[in-house]
């Protein structure tokens, strides 16, 4: 039997002190070279939003993008049509899609882009949008 490892692997909390620094972001490229958690595969944030906090529009170059909503509510707007998701629903938004989020209560949620891509995220005029 072959076992496989590549001895990278990391155990913490969430949306402990130690992610404080990303965000609550805690896997993804943009952690330094050498730490666990940095990985081009994926990205994955625990974050949370208070009543009224609003994500503007945007779309993903190559990444797709779920919501997970643990906890409240939110407001989606994708390419125009609106889509709520309450506590125990998901969002899934493939690449080139516009979406922007406002947070209709105190909210926790999960997040995961797909591949972990820097600087893929593009900010789009509301106007346009």
């Amino acid at each position: 039997m072959v076992k496989l490892q590549n001895n990278k692997y990391f155990a913490g909390k969430f949306d402990g002190d130690q992610f404080k620094k990303y965000r609550y972001w805690f896997l993804g490229d943009f952690f330094e070279d050498g730490h666990p958690c940095k990985t081009d595969k994926v990205e994955v944030g625990y974050l949370k939003f208070r009543k009224g906090d609003f994500r503007p529009a945007h779309y993903h170059e190559k990444k797709m993008e779920v919501t997970i909503m643990f906890k409240g509510k939110m407001k989606n707007i994708v390419n125009g049509k609106e889509v709520i998701i309450s506590s125990g629903e998901f969002l899934y938004v493939e690449s080139k899609n516009v979406v922007s989020h406002e947070f209709l209560e105190d909210s926790e949620i999960i997040t995961i882009h797909a591949p972990g891509i820097l600087g893929d995220k593009v900010l789009v005029d509301d106007k346009n949008s």
